[in-house]
């Protein structure tokens, strides 16, 4: 069972003031994923989802820079899938790890570093167990991998883990990838959250910057790679300083400013 991840109840309070009338501390929001897991190739198990946080009440204080990471998806391979690495907002989350590498056939899957575990091989045992902000994978013949918001489906049809829904921007995160079977007629699809189906020709990536798992590959294919990691930020707009690093997409929403990470950067309080 992993971790509860979500904190606070939000708000736009600040604390304080500075000489100017700008306030010294004010609440913000985030959500932090994990990069998702590669499937695990011939016959293989989906790629994990990345692992997903979110924080609805954070004090961020005024002249602070914040650095933000962004995790790569783990690779796809004709053997077992490679774990995505994590995302964070130092000094403000913990490290959101990825999720863990499908198995493939005669190799067991990766439990998850962070996230979703990925689905077991053709003839290998056990399923990746989830992370501390995930769930596992699915059991064979070949699994499903694990998503941020639930387990792997099971079987050579098994549907990846469904992720998780932000509330920054109600987009899902962190879908575990579709078990791969033997064939395109027993393939599993991705699970909500950018997780990739299996398969053979008809295998997906896991979404770019939604944390998805990869879906694991039919017999005699290679499998295909996890998506990368984001870090969302919604602030204050008149409390915001402006500055930032890594070009985030900036959009509003009412009285708020989000910041959209897809890439390494930083904000400045």
């Amino acid at each position: 069972m992993p971790l509860l991840s979500t904190k606070g109840g939000g708000s736009a309070s600040a604390f304080g003031f500075t000489s100017l009338g700008i306030p010294a501390e004010y609440e913000v929001q985030f959500t932090v994923v994990g990069g998702g897991a590669g499937g695990g190739g011939d016959i293989g198990g989906g790629g994990g989802g990345g692992g997903y946080f979110h924080n609805s009440a954070y004090t961020f204080n005024r002249g602070t820079t914040y650095p933000v990471t962004i995790g790569g998806g783990g690779g796809g391979s004709f053997r077992r899938g490679g774990n995505g690495s994590a995302s964070e907002v130092q000094s403000a989350s913990p490290s959101i790890g990825g999720g863990g590498g499908g198995g493939s056939r005669g190799q067991p899957a990766n439990p998850g570093p962070g996230g979703g575990g990925g689905g077991s091989g053709y003839g290998a045992s056990p399923v990746g167990s989830g992370g501390p902000y995930g769930y596992p994978g699915g059991g064979g013949p070949t699994g499903a991998g694990g998503g941020a918001g639930g387990t792997g489906g099971s079987g050579d049809s098994g549907t990846g883990g469904v992720g998780l829904e932000s509330p920054i921007d109600s987009t899902y995160y962190g879908g575990g990838g579709g078990a791969g079977g033997w064939n395109a007629s027993t393939a599993g699809p991705g699970g909500n959250g950018g997780g990739g189906n299996g398969g053979r020709s008809g295998r997906q990536a896991g979404g770019t910057n939604r944390g998805g798992g990869g879906g694991g590959a039919g017999s005699a294919y290679s499998s295909s790679a996890g998506g990368s990691g984001v870090v969302l930020v919604k602030l204050p707009t008149a409390y915001f300083s402006g500055t930032t690093s890594g070009s985030p997409t900036e959009s509003t929403s009412g009285d708020f400013t989000i910041l959209k990470y897809t890439g390494n950067g930083s904000v400045e309080a």
